[in-house]
C-alpha cells in the first residue's frame, strides 16, 4: 500500500536527512530518555562536523506526521526538550542525518516513578486472581494482571468507536466493556488495600 506524504512533510525528513553528510553514520545513534529531555549521543565524526544538525521525530506506523524537535549545532550529545507541542517524544523514532532512526534505548532515570502507588502493607503477592476478597483473606497486597491488547482495543472501529484515546494524532477505539471491567477490579483491589501491576502483552 503506498504511503503519502506532504511536500512539507517531505522536506522536512531531507533537511535532517542532508544537514550531515551520511558517511559520518557508519555507527548507530544512541538516545536516551531523561524525565526532562532526550539525548542523542553522536558518531565521534558527525559530532564534529560543520553545518547545523537537524533531528526530526518521525511518526509511528499508520499515523501522524515527521516533525522537527532540535535544530542547532553538532555535538557529542544532542540535548533537546522530551515534551514538545503538548507530545511526550518518550515513544518516537528520530532521525539524525541518513543515521538509522531509532527509538529511545536507554531511560535513566525516567522510568522511575516519583510517586509509587505501591505502598508498604506487605510483601506478599499473587498473579491470576479470580476472587479479590479471597486475595485480601490470604493478605495478598500485590497483584499482577495480564492484560490481553486484543481485548481493549478494537481494531475494526479504528477511528469511529463511542470510546477511545488519541495518540500521537489518530484516534484509538476501545472496547468499553474491557476497559470499564479493568478499571473495575482495580478499583475494588485498591478500596481492598492492594495495588494492581498490569502486564499488557499482544498475543493469545
Amino acid at each position: 500500500m503506498p504511503i503519502w506524504i506532504s511536500l512539507r512533510q517531505f522536506f522536512i525528513i531531507a533537511a535532517a536527512c542532508l544537514a550531515v553528510p551520511s558517511h559520518l553514520f557508519a555507527d548507530p545513534i544512541r538516545v536516551r530518555a531523561t524525565t526532562e529531555a532526550i539525548e542523542i549521543a553522536m558518531p565521534g565524526e558527525a559530532s564534529k562536523a560543520g553545518g547545523d544538525v537537524a533531528v526530526v521525530a518521525l511518526p509511528l506506523a499508520g499515523g501522524g506526521a515527521p516533525a522537527q524537535v532540535y535544530n542547532g549545532s553538532p555535538a557529542s550529545v544532542i540535548r533537546f526538550a522530551r515534551v514538545q507541542g503538548g507530545r511526550d517524544l518518550v515513544f518516537a523514532r528520530f532521525q539524525v542525518g541518513d543515521a538509522e532512526p531509532q527509538f529511545v534505548s536507554e531511560f535513566g532515570e525516567a522510568g522511575r516513578a516519583a510517586d509509587s502507588r505501591i505502598g508498604a502493607g506487605g510483601k506478599k503477592g499473587l498473579r491470576c486472581v479470580h476472587d479479590l476478597a479471597d486475595a485480601e483473606a490470604l493478605g495478598v497486597r500485590h497483584l499482577a494482571r495480564n492484560v490481553r491488547l486484543g481485548d481493549l482495543v478494537d481494531w475494526r472501529a479504528m477511528g469511529e468507536g463511542e470510546f477511545g484515546q488519541v495518540v500521537d494524532g489518530e484516534r484509538i477505539a476501545m472496547r468499553p466493556g474491557a476497559v470499564r471491567a479493568l478499571d473495575g477490579f482495580c478499583r475494588e483491589a485498591e478500596a481492598r488495600g492492594m495495588s494492581v501491576t498490569a502486564v499488557f502483552y499482544n498475543g493469545r
